[in-house]
């Protein structure tokens, strides 16, 4: 490997896709999100994700797909039932949030 290539191998003795992207693109941080669904999270632990279409859809368990507001209207024990279980907190804010953005 040549001297001072960002993708020189890891500890385990792997050469890091990331890091070869980095090296061979001048957009690094464009490249480096490319290797990332984080982009798409509304919430920090991905629990709701934004769609296609900008908007926040539930991103996992029976709901996953749906609208968030969607299942806020057709079943309001939603939001009790995440805020007395055991999401992160940021989840639960992001949640609220959600809910008092679309209350009628």
């Amino acid at each position: 490997m040549s001297k001072g290539n960002p993708a020189q191998s890891t500890a385990a003795g792997k050469i890091c896709p990331v890091a070869i992207g980095l090296h061979r693109n001048t957009g690094a941080v464009t490249h480096a999100a490319e290797y990332s669904s984080r982009d798409n999270f509304v919430d920090f632990a991905g629990r709701f994700a934004y769609n296609d279409k900008g908007e926040e859809v539930v991103n996992f368990g029976k709901h996953k797909g749906r609208l968030v507001k969607d299942v806020l209207r057709i079943e309001p024990s939603y939001y009790n039932w995440m805020m007395q279980s055991d999401f992160t907190m940021n989840t639960k804010q992001v949640l609220t949030r959600l809910k008092y953005k679309y209350s009628m």
